[in-house]
């Protein structure tokens, strides 16, 4: 909502307007769905149908992906440090040379694919779903 009260008239055609009421009733629906998700009562699908109430996704089907039964590096930097700033631990690019293939060739590592690498499957929803 202060995004599209702020940005000058030419930059709001990618924003949604919306009253302090429509996004306090739109968090609190976010919110219940999450717990719901979190507790297994609902799908991946089915909570991102609840928390797009304005219909901008093209579609609702995820990947499925299996998470390791141990918290992440990425949870455990989080947990360990509640100021946590993905900056500190993400370089803008590392290259890397893995050996331990037949055909060793460098690599540029963005700071997103680092992050990603980190996170195992912890992405942000709308990074991965977002247009």
């Amino acid at each position: 909502m202060l995004h599209w009260q702020d940005a000058a008239p030419f930059e709001r055609s990618n924003l949604l307007p919306i009253d302090y009421g429509q996004y306090d009733q739109w968090n609190e629906s976010a919110r219940l769905a999450r717990e719901e998700y979190v507790r297994g009562n609902l799908t991946a699908e089915e909570f991102l149908r609840k928390i797009d109430t304005i219909h901008e996704l093209m579609s609702y089907e995820v990947d499925k992906i299996n998470l390791p039964d141990e918290p992440s590096m990425w949870q455990q930097l989080v947990a360990r440090d509640f100021r946590f700033d993905p900056e500190r631990y993400c370089p803008i690019e590392l290259a890397r040379l893995n050996l331990s293939c037949p055909d060793p060739q460098w690599q540029i590592l963005t700071a997103d694919n680092l992050r990603r690498e980190v996170q195992k499957g912890y992405q942000s929803l709308k990074k991965k779903y977002g247009k």
